[in-house]
């Protein structure tokens, strides 16, 4: 396992935006469903219900080191260690520390490899920190053993699927429930784009979906409460036209909306919770169970190791995702097209604009003019058009003349659900690509043409034998316009 996958080097990302438990609405509504009291906070309930206090606590993935503060806040622990990665992280953390003089030390690892600190644990805690761990069965064998018999391990983290790429029908209907909210609180929903996950933070939701199946196989199930999500979390989290409108009436009513449509969906859907939360006690028992631990190491490293091999992504990209990114990569094509089309537009400009062929190319315009009220045509042997230059620029024929237009939205695309509105637009790039490849394809006509033109050819014919500049002079430019139009009038 490389350093690229298994942990995030720039912990900038962390404590950025603002998520859907920042509304109090949310967190009430959290709280109600772990402990039935809006107002119990998940640790006050843990301590509730374990009718205990805890000597020493292990605090995974730390972070900052908010919530061990405020666990030594609440007297549910009498002192702390931390282990993050982020060095940064842990000196804010261990400053706070120190400055509210509580008996908390931090210890810089990267925990899918290293080994624990030293010391007796009686409690570890997992606050949003296991959906950023590679190797999640080794972190929670360890936990397991490290653990007392009456210790507890507890949980509150995401749990939903990998990447956070969200099931379709949550989706779906995340989607359609957005379309209610008034415009001014709407949510811009982007379905989360793996290959840009993969660089802004590796470890985000890297094994989420493994996270409860694997906590199962070394603890008992003291208490497991899906918290759902599946739709307030998308619309809510980074929402700024909700966390900004200035209207809180209005901005609770419709979080409430959110909130109960949520619930019915978790109701409708037990397995698509995307937060738990989870407490048991240690099966020392599975230690001991040599044969199970090394099928299950096993198939951690094999994981890893595919994982390595395409790039950091473990599984099969869904329906979504994967049209998603096609109409990325789409765009992306598309835009190298447009350059190439400027590149060409510009060869023309350049061509069409020679001193000396813009001086006969006027010429034989002026004389085509005058030759169309006798009736008489330009004749081809000048390559010349069949149309005034007027007409061609009308009829898009010159440079300039192609503008790139977006396709006209759809005033029914509201009332799609967000697969068919991806699917609209991935087709839409695909015939924009067609009618960009056309354009290209065009313009190189043209370049062909106007190089293999008599009058072009020849003063490029001059240019390379290097004697365009003994007729630059006005005399000489006059020569050639007198000759131009014998040539013309004679062939008229």
């Amino acid at each position: 396992m490389t350093e690229s996958l298994d942990v995030n080097e720039n912990s900038d990302v962390y404590y950025t935006g603002t998520y859907w438990n920042d509304f109090e609405i949310v967190r009430d509504w959290i709280n109600t469903r772990i402990s039935g009291d809006p107002k119990r906070k998940w640790h006050e309930h843990f301590a509730r219900e374990t009718r205990r206090s805890f000597h020493r606590a292990l605090i995974l993935n730390c972070g900052n080191g908010w919530i061990e503060r405020e666990l030594v806040d609440s007297g549910l622990i009498a002192s702390g260690v931390g282990i993050d990665y982020s060095q940064s992280l842990l000196d804010e953390a261990a400053a706070a520390a120190l400055r509210d003089g509580m008996p908390l030390t931090y210890q810089q690892a990267n925990i899918n490899t290293a080994a624990f600190p030293r010391g007796k644990f009686d409690l570890v805690v997992n606050h949003a920190a296991a959906h950023h761990i590679a190797s999640i069965d080794r972190v929670f064998r360890e936990v397991c053993r490290v653990l007392p018999d009456d210790g507890w391990f507890v949980n509150f983290d995401y749990v939903g699927p990998h990447r956070n790429q969200y099931r379709l029908d949550a989706w779906e209907e995340a989607w359609q429930l957005n379309q209610e909210l008034p415009e001014a609180l709407r949510q811009d929903l982007e379905y989360p784009p793996i290959p840009v996950m993969l660089v802004v933070d590796p470890t985000e939701a890297v094994h989420s979906e493994l996270i409860v199946e694997t906590y199962h196989r070394y603890f008992s199930e003291g208490q497991f409460t899906p918290l759902g999500g599946a739709l307030a979390y998308p619309l809510l989290t980074h929402n700024a036209r909700m966390f900004e409108a200035a209207d809180d009436a209005e901005r609770t009513r419709w979080i409430d909306r959110i909130m109960e449509a949520d619930d019915d969906f978790l109701t409708r859907h037990p397995d698509s919770t995307l937060f738990a939360y989870f407490a048991g006690q240690p099966k020392k028992s599975v230690l001991h169970q040599t044969d199970v631990l090394r099928t299950w190491e096993a198939a951690e490293v094999e994981r890893e190791r595919r994982a390595h091999e395409h790039g950091g992504e473990y599984y099969e990209r869904g329906l979504l995702a994967t049209t998603l990114v096609a109409i990325d990569e789409q765009r992306a094509l598309n835009s190298g097209v447009r350059e190439r089309i400027t590149q060409l537009q510009a060869e023309l400009g350049a061509m069409r604009s020679r001193f000396l062929y813009s001086r006969a190319r006027r010429v034989v315009d002026s004389t085509w003019v005058r030759g169309t009220r006798g009736k008489t045509t330009l004749p081809g042997a000048f390559g010349g058009p069949e149309s005034s230059p007027a007409e061609q620029i009308s009829r898009g024929k010159l440079v300039g003349d192609q503008i790139d237009t977006p396709v006209a939205a759809n005033p029914s695309d509201k009332i799609r659900g967000a697969l068919a509105t991806a699917q609209i637009q991935r087709d839409a790039e695909e015939r924009e690509h067609v009618r960009l490849s056309q354009q290209v394809e065009e313009l190189r006509k043209e370049v062909a043409s106007l190089e293999s033109e008599f009058l072009y050819s020849t003063i490029q014919r001059l240019a390379d034998a290097r004697a365009t500049h003994r007729i630059r002079d006005h005399r000489a430019i006059a020569a050639l316009e007198r000759r131009v139009r014998v040539a013309l009038q004679r062939s008229a």
